[in-house]
C-alpha cells in the first residue's frame, strides 16, 4: 500500500505541531485520522479513543487530550 501526503502536512503542520506545540502525539493521531479517511478514501471514521491509543502505542488520556488540541487548532 503507498500513500501519498500532501506537503502541506510534512512541511507545516508537522513541525508546527511536534517543534512548536510539543504534541508529537497530536500529529500522530493527524496522520492516523488522515490515513482512515482521505487516505483511504472514506469520508468518516468511527474509532474508540482506547482504539487508536492501542495501534498509536499511547494511553487514551494522550489520544483524548490530542483530539482536543486538533479541535482548537
Amino acid at each position: 500500500m503507498r500513500i501519498s501526503i500532501d506537503r502541506y502536512v510534512l512541511e507545516t503542520l508537522m513541525p508546527d505541531l511536534v517543534g512548536r506545540d510539543r504534541r508529537p502525539v497530536a500529529f500522530a493521531l493527524y496522520l492516523y485520522l488522515w490515513t482512515r479517511t482521505a487516505g483511504g478514501g472514506a469520508k468518516s471514521v468511527r474509532v474508540s479513543h482506547q482504539a487508536v491509543a492501542d495501534e498509536l502505542g499511547v494511553s487514551k488520556s494522550a489520544v483524548q487530550a490530542a483530539v482536543k488540541h486538533l479541535v482548537r487548532r
